[in-house]
């Protein structure tokens, strides 16, 4: 048995996909938004941000199917790998994708920008994109960091909490929650296409800040529709609190990229996102557990509602953004 180094070797995997994603996200969420009509930014963005219910509903496919082919002994210990080792064929496809990829438009005009101012010493100097985000718009990124907190923690709490209090509260199989989480997913791909079109229409922060107000709100049905144990209820459960968080995630790639500058928009956008991301989706399942078995599930609703809380908060004190040019060099 490989014993002790399992837990290891799964904390440094994690530390690694950190690290991918870390960069990933910005990059993939640039070359979109930038690369789309200046109308239909909120739409194209929803296509990058699509990548994690579609994530979900193949993971748990992935893990339905296999719990079905074998023995539930033989999926506790070994089973469960055959997943993780056939999304190795995603590996493939991204590489492929990733180095067949131009810059976009806005990203070749910097460059060109850059050659041709003049050549003194302040200039040349090559100045760290991610010092200069933090020194020219710490606010923002701060406040976008607190804008992505409530879509983590939420979506963390769904996707993952909620199947281990699902089986130890509810009685229900684990093949029944992964499916409730399949469908919910399914749900939110094209709520976050129809919420990012809004937004293209209306404007980011309306739709993201009804978007917290609902989440918060939801919070408190989540619980109460997963303790009645029927497998539709707790569908619904799910799907309440994706559908609500799709008000904001979709909307929200473009919303980050209209926030900062060319020049270090793909370093502002990324520190806000990941900040966002550690603070709430890095932790949200560890405190649930905390709250719900030392105290009472009631308090992980009211940390869903606090996260939502700030969230709201921070998209109130960022401005309007969907009619920005994002060709802007400065």
């Amino acid at each position: 048995m490989i014993g002790v180094a399992a837990p290891i070797l799964l904390t440094l995997l994690r530390f690694a996909q950190g690290l991918a994603i870390g960069g990933q996200w910005g990059g993939a969420m640039l070359l979109v938004t930038e690369s789309a009509p200046s109308n239909q930014r909120g739409y194209y963005g929803a296509f990058a941000q699509a990548g994690a219910p579609i994530g979900v509903i193949l993971a748990n496919l992935a893990l339905i199917i296999t719990s079905a082919l074998v023995s539930e002994e033989f999926f506790n210990t070994w089973g469960w790998r055959i997943p993780f080792l056939a999304s190795a064929v995603l590996i493939i496809i991204s590489m492929y994708i990733q180095l067949n990829l131009e810059d976009t438009k806005a990203f070749k005009e910097l460059a060109v920008h850059r050659d041709e101012q003049d050549n003194n010493v302040e200039n040349i100097i090559k100045k760290s994109p991610i010092i200069e985000a933090i020194r020219k718009y710490p606010k923002r990124i701060i406040l976008a960091a607190g804008a992505f907190l409530n879509i983590q923690v939420t979506f963390y709490i769904l996707i993952a909490f909620l199947l281990a209090y699902g089986v130890e509260s509810a009685k229900m199989s684990r093949d029944d929650m992964l499916a409730a989480v399949l469908i919910a997913s399914a749900i939110m791909v094209p709520m976050q296409f129809i919420f990012s079109a809004y937004s293209d229409k209306k404007g980011r922060r309306g739709i993201f800040m009804l978007g917290a107000v609902l989440s918060g709100l939801w919070a408190f049905a989540v619980f109460p529709l997963v303790d009645t144990g029927n497998f539709w209820l707790i569908t619904l459960a799910v799907s309440g609190g994706l559908v609500f968080l799709a008000m904001m995630y979709g909307p929200q790639a473009a919303f980050f990229t209209e926030l900062f500058s060319t020049e270090v928009r793909y370093s502002g956008a990324t520190l806000g996102y990941q900040f966002g991301a550690i603070i709430g989706g890095a932790f949200a399942p560890t405190i649930a557990v905390k709250l719900w078995t030392e105290l009472d599930i009631f308090w992980v609703s009211v940390y869903m509602a606090f996260s939502a809380l700030l969230t709201l908060l921070s998209v109130m004190a960022l401005t309007e953004t969907f009619q920005s040019d994002l060709n802007q060099t400065q």
